[in-house]
């Protein structure tokens, strides 16, 4: 649905003022990267969830403590967009379910220490803590100037996009969950995170694309640990993309899963854990997206391979090297051959071929329906 004009400015100014503030550069200070006016970059990783195992290592080490390892990385972008797995808040009522997350707010500053400044809250853990856990994390998100989507105090703000300028380019973040529980979900009159019926989504993007803004969607969708996505996935990615998004954005299954090229457009299936507080044995491989747009075209774009078993790094992702990087780069193309009627779109060192061509696939907008999985 389209945002009333008067809001949509409000957004564009706070984020105008975040983009003057959030770049870090050599000297150790916040700086805005030397880019023409048209050209926006984007850092996108996978999952962040700062909670149980890691809150004694951050109340001992310090909010830079995970991101030791990767030196100015995550500055070198205008936006740095992640999935915030888990809410910051410091009370709330448990959700009834196996797993439940909650972040003390002292450790929000974890996403400032890393140059992290905006944030996908349509997942199924959001909630975990109800909805004073849910307003107690907007509130924070607000206060350090991070931007958020995806949830909100009923359907209608949940499902809003929010907008930011970054020079010349106006940017519409949407976030969408399609994973269990469904009492996660925004209703007309109740807090919540957007769901992402196909028709929805669809209409959303057409409306920020219509604004001029260049759409960007994250969607949290798929079955945990599973490599390739499920039919509603691509079909979904491309009904977005045909609405009029330029990049699309995955996460919940904590793996990786492939890449595809579609009419121009990216689509990142599953970027994977990205600072995840779990020792899991199967999530220790990930990365990151990095992308060039100029306007709504994609200029460039790069995979950087990360480690992220944290039997081995501890909670402090790295950027692989060697045969290890290798393995992960040639995986990931693998991966990305059955999306690319079987061609290869990433070289050696992760850069993305952008002019494999693909065929199109059904143009159908789909009734999508959430799938659960068990949660991790």
């Amino acid at each position: 649905m389209p945002v009333p004009k008067a809001q949509e400015l409000v957004r564009d100014v706070a984020a105008t003022a975040l983009a003057a503030l959030l770049f870090w550069n050599a000297g150790g200070a916040w700086a805005q990267p030397a880019t023409s006016p048209d050209t926006l970059t984007i850092l996108a990783g996978g999952d962040v969830m700062l909670a149980n195992w890691l809150t004694p290592i951050l109340d001992e080490e310090g909010p830079s403590y995970p991101f030791t390892h990767l030196g100015q990385l995550l500055g070198q972008a205008d936006l740095r967009i992640f999935n915030l797995e888990a809410p910051f808040a410091d009370g709330g009522t448990p959700f009834d379910k196996k797993f439940t997350f909650r972040v003390p707010t002292r450790h929000a500053a974890v996403l400032s220490a890393g140059g992290i400044n905006a944030v996908n809250l349509a997942n199924n853990h959001i909630l975990d803590y109800g909805p004073t856990a849910l307003r107690s994390t907007i509130r924070t998100l607000d206060s350090l100037h991070v931007l958020h989507f995806g949830a909100g105090q009923d359907a209608q703000c949940a499902c809003r996009p929010t907008f930011a300028r970054v020079r010349d380019t106006k940017v519409a973040l949407l976030g969408y969950s399609l994973t269990f529980p469904k009492e996660f979900y925004a209703r007309t009159d109740g807090p919540g995170t957007c769901y992402g019926h196909a028709s929805r989504v669809a209409q959303a993007v057409r409306a920020a694309a219509d604004s001029g803004a260049v759409v960007i969607v994250s969607f949290h969708w798929g079955t945990e640990l599973r490599e390739t996505p499920r039919r509603y996935q691509r079909d979904l990615a491309h009904a977005a993309i045909d609405a009029g998004a330029t990049l699309v954005l995955g996460h919940h299954p904590h793996v990786l899963q492939g890449l595809e090229l579609y009419k121009g457009k990216l689509i990142a299936y599953s970027l994977g854990n990205f600072v995840f507080a779990s020792y899991s044995d199967r999530a220790r491989d990930s990365g990151l997206l990095e992308i060039t747009l100029t306007g709504d075209s994609v200029v460039a774009a790069r995979f950087i391979p990360l480690d992220v078993w944290n039997r081995r790094v501890e909670f402090q992702p790295r950027v692989a090297q060697g045969r290890h990087a290798r393995r992960i780069l040639e995986h990931l193309d693998a991966l990305s051959r059955s999306l690319n009627n079987g061609r290869s779109i990433l070289t050696a060192s992760g850069e993305i071929r952008l002019g494999v061509a693909k065929s199109a696939v059904s143009q159908q907008v789909p009734q999508t329906a959430p799938v659960g999985t068990t949660e991790r």
